[in-house]
């Protein structure tokens, strides 16, 4: 029954997370708020499902005697008393467990190395091809592309092309960096790469491809807000417009897939919200939508301890007549 409610919950709130966030205004006003609302929709649905699943495994008010029955399993087969036949069935169960297990956390190491192996590459070459500005704080790679963007790993680094620093004015120059700088500093590398995750391990969930799409919009939203706190929108307009042009133009954009570029996103709705800022949302409307999504993570929690406590309560307190 826990699991039903859990499952039926994630559902609702998958469907309602896909029509009401991505058009909703204050995501749109306050792109930092929204990166928090679609993570508390991705932690909810994730701890819908596992909890589910987990309640499907130790099912309650059976639970108690479900473990003492493994316990008590586990103590024959230690003690030799299901024989040779149930000996094998028990430790061939075990082996295949075992293998399925390590296969996946195979694969997990696989795709993890493959990208750390990647992003260690482009470090290495930045390192040989590229040369350390301090007036800039920024890596500068001879490209005639203008183009910017943030390297994230351990030793992120900003990275800028000469063809940037030649054709775009100092005050372009700057804001662009402090967009890119925005990046580092708020781990939007980190949002980014758990929402492609849950995207490639369940394809068949829209509200995670959803939620990717839209992370890597805010993301880039969230980058112009904090930047423009320290340059002029218009700037960074014109700095964004002109890269954007140029990777158009270009074949081969001097950009890794893992970085997060300057032109990143949806460009004009960019440049739009840069030329004309949206109002900030309020202080207390900014209030009643944290304390929303503070409740929506909890919610599966808070279920799931309502549908196990009540029976515990049960069997622990007994009605005398």
């Amino acid at each position: 029954m826990i699991a039903i409610q859990l499952l039926l919950l994630a559902g609702l709130i998958s469907a309602a997370a896909t029509q009401i966030l991505p058009n909703a205004r204050w995501v749109y006003r306050a792109p930092g708020l929204g990166l928090a609302a679609w993570y508390a929709v991705l932690a909810s649905v994730t701890v819908s499902g596992l909890v589910a699943a987990a309640s499907l495994v130790a099912r309650w008010p059976a639970t108690q005697k479900t473990v003492c029955s493994w316990w008590a399993f586990c103590v024959d087969v230690l003690s030799g008393d299901l024989g040779p036949i149930g000996h094998a069935i028990v430790w061939t169960s075990i082996a295949g467990l075992a293998a399925g297990a390590g296969f996946a956390v195979r694969r997990l190491a696989t795709v993890a190395r493959d990208a750390a192996r990647l992003l260690r590459e482009h470090h290495n070459t930045l390192t040989l091809i590229g040369r350390l500005d301090p007036r800039l704080g920024a890596v500068v790679v001879d490209d005639p592309v203008p183009a910017a963007y943030a390297l994230p790993g351990r030793r992120h680094r900003i990275v800028i092309t000469s063809g940037a620093i030649a054709d775009l004015p100092a005050p372009q120059v700057a804001a662009i960096l402090a967009h890119e700088r925005a990046h580092t500093r708020h781990h939007h590398h980190l949002l980014l790469a758990a929402a492609r995750m849950l995207t490639k391990a369940f394809p068949a969930m829209a509200v995670f491809a959803d939620a990717h799409r839209q992370i890597d919009r805010l993301v880039e939203l969230h980058a112009d807000d904090i930047a423009t706190r320290a340059h002029a929108p218009l700037d960074l307009a014109r700095a964004l417009v002109a890269c954007a042009e140029a990777a158009t133009r270009s074949q081969c954009a001097p950009v890794p897939a893992m970085a997060a570029a300057a032109h990143g996103g949806d460009a004009l709705e960019r440049v739009h919200r840069l030329l004309t800022p949206p109002p900030p949302v309020s202080p207390r409307r900014r209030l009643a939508i944290t304390a929303s999504l503070i409740a929506l993570t909890a919610t599966p929690i808070a279920v799931a301890a309502l549908g196990l406590a009540i029976p515990a309560l049960g069997a622990c307190m007994p009605v005398t007549s």
